[in-house]
């Protein structure tokens, strides 16, 4: 899926609010470069972890979507945070369990849900996510293949 490509596609689901995007694709962005740090598939730039550091710590503290919703996206980062961690330690076990591992991963997509709720409720999720959903998955099986040929065994 390609970074335009999604970003229109939020700019829908989010209704325009452009802070809510901004704030969607820090955390898919950075979601994905922490990974690389941790699973080291990927060679991440000093500029790239500095720009990581700075959406952390500058950019998102400071976007006025997080302000306003923060008392309820603060959970969701750290369950994710903490789902990321535990598929970390799931993945390293039976094969069985990788595909468990691979949905923990992306708990990111969980905050984004929480995120199209926010912007228009819930009548306004219940018409956009399931096929906003099916748009990040639609090519599920070669996204989790990728996933798998991450190890040794896979």
């Amino acid at each position: 899926m390609e970074e335009i490509e999604l970003t229109e596609r939020l700019q829908r689901v989010l209704k325009g609010n452009l802070e809510a995007v901004k704030y969607c694709l820090d955390m898919i962005w950075i979601s994905h470069l922490w990974d690389d740090l941790i699973d080291k598939d990927k060679t991440r730039t000093d500029n790239e972890i500095n720009d990581a550091f700075r959406i952390c710590l500058v950019e998102t503290p400071s976007n006025p979507f997080f302000q306003k919703h923060s008392g309820f996206l603060i959970p969701l980062m750290q369950t994710t945070l903490l789902q990321y961690e535990a598929a970390n330690k799931i993945e390293q076990g039976k094969e069985s369990n990788k595909e468990a591992a691979f949905w923990l991963r992306n708990g990111v997509l969980n905050i984004v849900g929480a995120c199209i709720s926010i912007v228009g409720g819930m009548a306004w999720y219940r018409e956009v996510a399931a096929d906003f959903y099916l748009f990040l998955w639609e090519d599920y099986q070669s996204l989790f293949k990728t996933f798998k040929e991450e190890f040794p065994d896979g």
